[in-house]
């Protein structure tokens, strides 16, 4: 079977997914054809089959990117909007997008004219917190189809810190109220130093709802305006609404009525209201689904029916640098942006296109004068095709996400009573941080491939009537074999080729050592501190690297020591329990 054949067995399968007369309302069918190859596209043409068929059937299609009139610059770009190829195909105005300032009551009247809804990503979870709203979607709409990954995992951080903030915020009468609720939630922060997890077995509800009424009663919009948050994406004061406010203590509501753990100083938790909800059939289009580990630890995602790989990239390079581009390391780095800068301007050639993925930061440390290389991040890249035509991507950055995050994502999709013969820890292993757990470590490496692998399929996106793609050559500085070896798995035929990437480590500050006794087991202690990477150690570790002896009295000669207590308050390294935490 050649190329074509192969694709377009694919296409027939999807197509009979849609078309089909099987309904799966407890799960979500998985289709995981490789990127490029037109998923979406092919949705959408069967969609638009499906209302000729059958025009009583209600299609709800999810996307990650607003697909409403309003969120398009120019009239061409309107074209290129889901709801309007579906109907300039149909030569009908069937389909309809809504966003999150479309009126609600607009919604019931949307949902029985339409024969397809587009919504975003964002609404689909906003929907899933209002049960009445859940409900008015299944009354109406039929088939689900989700194009990409939904990251439906919303972290919940709450710290002492978090805590000062919102109880100044508050009226001063509504205070005693507050710190009632959260007394708890603080007692634990202040009593529990090790990384564990935690369920709270008090039942705060009746005072949560309490300081919920106080606020829905008593804190006006006027009011909201007077106080600053934190906005989460750029940092900066923003003044408060009221929503704000009672978000607030629905949040800390999640917190004692669901899964705990307690990392770094924080009490972290996801949100249980933002949960898939069903329709009769249930389809989920997602190249990274093949590999990404959250799908097999669910039961409710249908993985049974993998796509099989059909591009060949070996007309493709891989080239590969061996060092660590996560934005701690970099950090370190003296000369990190002199090296790329050198290195991009190295590889491009004439009639070359290069494209330069890394985060925020790298976008500000890097300038090239070529109008043929262009920049963007992690978080701005999936769904979007606007450097099909790049023959080059050159990707500066591991695309990590918090520790705690990974593990939410573990709770969140295997659903399992976690306990603590699960460890939260993380350990160096060839200058990787990697989980203890091998399947939280199993959630980090396809995370971190999966964003790599939507990265690289930005560029040169055609393929051959012969199922080769056309020449293309991606470049990654990364370090973790793990998750280099994933990425190949999911390029059929790639070249692959390990470079150097020699860069110098900014020298450390010195610390005054002129009162420290020379080769001393406490200098020999501080030594070791002073070569390590940001991460946990365990003390008994620590101990065997000095060669000291006695594990009863390391506590009190080295950690106790003066020198080292007051070493480690100028370097922030914290004593936590059985380890030392570099931050």
């Amino acid at each position: 079977m050649n190329y074509i054949e192969k694709l377009n067995n694919h296409k027939e399968y999807l197509r009979n997914l849609i078309l089909g007369d099987f309904n799966n309302p407890s799960n979500i069918k998985l289709f995981d054809l490789e990127c490029g190859l037109g998923k979406t596209k092919t949705a959408v043409e069967v969609v638009t089959e499906l209302y000729k068929i059958n025009p009583n059937k209600k299609i709800l299609f999810v996307t990650r990117f607003d697909d409403t009139v309003e969120s398009v610059k120019n009239n061409s770009d309107f074209y290129n909007l889901i709801h309007s190829k579906i109907n300039i195909m149909a030569k009908s105005n069937i389909a309809v997008a809504i966003n999150k300032t479309t009126k609600y009551d607009y919604i019931p009247k949307y949902l029985e004219k339409f024969n397809v809804v587009v919504i975003t990503h964002e609404k689909y979870k906003q929907i899933s917190k209002y049960p009445k709203q859940v409900e008015l979607f299944q009354k109406y709409m039929d088939i689900l189809i989700v194009d990409e990954e939904i990251n439906m995992v919303e972290a919940i951080k709450y710290s002492k810190k978090r805590m000062d903030w919102f109880s100044t915020v508050l009226p001063r009468w509504m205070r005693g109220r507050y710190e009632k609720v959260i007394r708890d939630i603080d007692l634990a922060l202040s009593e529990q130093k090790e990384m564990l997890f935690l369920t709270f077995d008090i039942n705060k509800n009746k005072e949560i709802r309490i300081l919920k009424g106080q606020i829905k009663n008593f804190i006006n919009d006027a009011y909201s305006r007077t106080q600053v948050k934190k906005d989460e994406k750029t940092g900066k004061d923003v003044s408060m609404v009221k929503r704000d406010f009672i978000e607030e203590v629905n949040e800390i509501y999640q917190i004692y009525n669901n899964q705990c753990i307690i990392m770094k100083n924080k009490i972290c938790t996801y949100d249980k209201r933002i949960k898939y909800w069903l329709l009769k059939k249930n389809i989920l289009l997602d190249a990274n689904g093949g590999f990404n580990y959250i799908y097999r630890i669910s039961d409710l995602f249908d993985t049974s029916t993998p796509q099989s790989k059909i591009i060949n990239h070996s007309n493709c390079n891989l080239y590969v640098y061996n060092c660590n581009t996560t934005k701690y390391a970099k950090s370190k780095y003296k000369d990190f942006y002199e090296h790329v800068q050198e290195e991009v301007e190295s590889i491009i050639k004439e009639n070359d296109k290069v494209l330069v993925i890394g985060n925020k930061l790298d976008e500000k440390n890097l300038r090239f004068d070529n109008k043929n290389i262009a920049m963007n991040h992690f978080g701005n890249l999936n769904g979007k095709n606007a450097w099909k035509d790049f023959n080059k991507i050159f990707i500066i950055q591991t695309p990590n996400i918090p520790a705690e995050v990974y593990i939410l994502k573990y709770m969140y999709y295997s659903q399992k009573i976690m306990n603590n013969k699960y460890t939260l820890y993380q350990h160096p292993e060839n200058g990787v941080m990697k989980f203890k757990n091998e399947e939280f470590d199993k959630i980090r490496v396809s995370y971190i491939s999966a964003e790599l692998y939507q990265a690289i399929k930005r560029i040169q996106r055609k393929v051959n009537d012969d199922g080769l793609a056309v020449k293309a050559d991606y470049y990654i500085i990364n370090n973790d074999e793990g998750v280099v070896n994933l990425l190949i798995k999911q390029l059929k035929g790639i070249n692959v080729y390990n470079l150097d990437f020699d860069v110098q480590r900014q020298e450390r500050k010195e610390y005054d050592n002129s009162n420290r006794f020379k080769d001393s087991y406490a200098d020999k202690f501080i030594k070791l501190l002073d070569s390590l990477d940001k991460g946990g150690y365990k003390k008994n570790w620590l101990r065997e690297q000095i060669e000291y002896e006695s594990k009863a009295q390391f506590s009190n000669k080295i950690l106790n020591h003066p020198e080292v207590k007051k070493y480690m308050i100028y370097k922030n390294i914290i004593n936590r329990g059985q380890r030392i935490i570099i931050v």
